[in-house]
């Protein structure tokens, strides 16, 4: 069993965002930037409120994606570290870019940061924050859980389970296991378990 511990912790927090730095950043070749429908946090329609974005060689496809999602993914950050107005959260987008199939994929967040600053005027504002944090800690009762096989599909889901609990199923590291956790929590999440 893993228990989540609360304390403090310091962390970067970027609200309406762009760092004006030296020389040209890169950017998409060709991008396409729609407004989506507003929908509700959950599901509309059978359809999900946020889909899953795809970057492809050559190719990268944002449905119906929020500017705070934006700029997770441009500054990799966590969606707590995003202070703005809620409009920031609510309003979607569909948005569909181009670049050379040789682009590196760790170009990509950089190509986000001048579509967002270009597109959407951002301007970044960094600063250091105290936000509480949970830590994954064994519990009293020892760790119960089993290491999967080596080569085993990483794969996570998280399911309501009732009265502010969650049930996850799947596998994945522990170091994964709290990346998700922070998401879903809005706080860090560290893994002190050890393992």
């Amino acid at each position: 069993m893993i228990r989540l511990r609360g304390w403090g912790c310091i962390a970067v927090a970027a609200g309406a965002a762009w760092a004006q730095g030296g020389g040209k950043p890169p950017a998409f070749e060709v991008v396409s930037v729609k407004a989506s429908a507003v929908v509700p946090w959950g599901w509309t329609d059978g359809e999900p409120a946020h889909r899953q974005p795809t970057i492809e060689p050559g190719r990268v496809d944002y449905p119906r994606v929020s500017l705070a999602t934006l700029i997770m993914a441009a500054y990799r950050v966590k969606n707590y570290q995003v202070l703005g107005p809620e409009w920031l959260a609510r309003l979607r987008y569909d948005v569909t870019a181009t670049m050379p199939e040789d682009t590196p994929r760790d170009q990509v967040p950089l190509m986000l940061q001048t579509l967002l600053a270009e597109r959407f005027g951002l301007v970044v504002h960094r600063e250091s924050r105290d936000f509480p944090k949970y830590e994954m800690v064994i519990a009293g009762g020892g760790f119960r859980l089993k290491p999967e096989a080596p080569g085993t599909v990483e794969r996570l889901m998280f399911a309501p389970f009732g009265d502010g609990k969650m049930k996850l199923i799947g596998q994945t590291s522990l170091d994964t296991l709290a990346d998700r956790l922070s998401n879903s929590l809005g706080r860090p999440v560290v893994d002190k378990t050890g393992l």
